[in-house]
């Protein structure tokens, strides 16, 4: 068989070989930039963790590695709000990296305020009493 046979069939059938490797856990691709990261993020924050195929605590610290270097646009701080102030199956360890490195870019809107004041006190729908006091801590800091 010649070499282009070889690639020919090689390239009919590489999105087989990229559909076998999506679906062996642990064999996902990375996530692209810090809105890539978080749309994942959204996707598996309320799926329980053993049903996931992503570690969510990896995209947690790919998130807090982007907000560190570049800071959050207020879109992208907006949506980790939204993860953080309601309740998820996200452990407590990956919403603390999250609240953690919250850093906003610009001044922090009113409706986020707001949001963040409106998930406070005790209820089943809410956050847990330390990521309430994680978001606390932040808008007092921010």
């Amino acid at each position: 068989m010649s070499s282009d046979t070889d690639t020919g069939l090689l390239a009919s059938n590489s999105w087989k070989w990229t559909s076998l490797l999506m679906a062996i856990p642990g064999a996902e691709s990375r996530p692209t930039g810090l809105l890539d990261a978080i749309k994942r993020l959204e996707a598996v924050a309320f799926v329980p963790s053993k049903q996931r195929d992503t570690d969510a605590g990896e995209l947690a610290k790919t998130i807090a590695t982007h907000a560190y270097e570049g800071g959050l646009s207020q879109i992208a701080l907006e949506r980790l709000v939204k993860i953080t102030t309601t309740r998820s199956q996200l452990d407590q360890g990956t919403i603390t990296t999250l609240i953690k490195n919250l850093y906003p870019v610009e001044s922090v809107p009113s409706s986020l305020v707001t949001q963040i004041v409106g998930c406070l006190g005790p209820n089943k729908n809410k956050p847990s009493p330390a990521t309430q006091s994680l978001l606390l801590r932040w808008l007092i800091m921010t």
